[in-house]
């Protein structure tokens, strides 16, 4: 039996200027003029468990959970 864990730390970072949207979009439907600049940070964490079975003498089989 097998069996262990993944850990993670995640970063993004986006930042949108609006003036470039604002020439493009000039003719176009009112939008939010908020400007984009999230800086989202976070853990991923994950575990697992796995085990072999042996069906025949040459046949084995693999089982696992995430």
């Amino acid at each position: 039996m097998k069996f262990g864990f993944d850990a993670k730390k995640l970063s993004a970072d986006y930042n949108y200027d609006r003036s470039f949207y604002k020439i493009w979009l000039e003719d176009s439907k009112p939008f939010n003029e908020e400007y984009i600049d999230y800086d989202e940070k976070g853990t991923e964490l994950g575990f697992y468990l796995s085990n072999k079975f042996r069906i025949k003498s040459s046949i084995i089989a693999e089982a696992g959970l995430r």
